[in-house]
C-alpha cells in the first residue's frame, strides 16, 4: 500500500516532498535510505514542478526488500535519454542520479494524460 501526497506546481513543493518522504521512510523502518530518497525525490519533484507545471503526486511504498517511490504528473512529455550533461551545465542530472542510485527505475504513461516516474531502492543489507 502506498502513502501518497498531492503537491501543487510550486517550488516549495520540493521541500515539502523531502520532509514528507523522510517521515514516511522512518515510519516504514528504512531510515538508512532517507538521504538517498530525499535526493532522488527532490530531483523528480523538481522536474515535475519545472517541466510539467501541473499538480503531482508522490507515492512511497515498502515492498519486501525494497522501497518504491513514484512521482506522477499530468504532462504527456516523457523525459529524455539518461545522459550526463557537460561539466558546465547547471541542470540535467536528475535522471542520471536516479539511474545511478536506484536498483530499478522506469517511466510509464498514465491515462488519460500524464506519466509516472518510479524507482526502487533495496532495504536489504543495512
Amino acid at each position: 500500500m502506498f502513502d501518497v501526497i498531492e503537491l501543487p506546481p510550486v517550488p516549495t513543493s520540493v521541500a515539502t516532498a523531502r520532509k514528507w518522504s523522510g517521515e514516511v521512510i522512518e515510519r516504514v523502518g528504512a531510515g538508512q535510505l532517507a538521504d538517498t530518497i530525499a535526493l532522488l525525490v527532490s530531483e523528480l519533484v523538481s522536474n515535475a514542478v519545472l517541466h510539467a507545471q501541473t499538480v503531482c503526486w508522490l507515492r512511497i511504498a515498502s515492498v519486501p526488500g525494497r522501497v518504491r517511490v513514484e512521482v506522477e504528473d499530468q504532462s504527456n512529455e516523457l523525459p529524455g535519454d539518461v545522459s550526463m550533461p557537460g561539466p558546465l551545465a547547471t541542470s540535467g542530472r536528475g535522471l542520471a542520479l536516479v539511474d545511478a542510485l536506484s536498483v530499478e527505475y522506469g517511466v510509464v504513461t498514465v491515462a488519460p494524460s500524464g506519466k509516472r516516474i518510479w524507482f526502487e531502492l533495496e532495504t536489504n543489507g543495512f
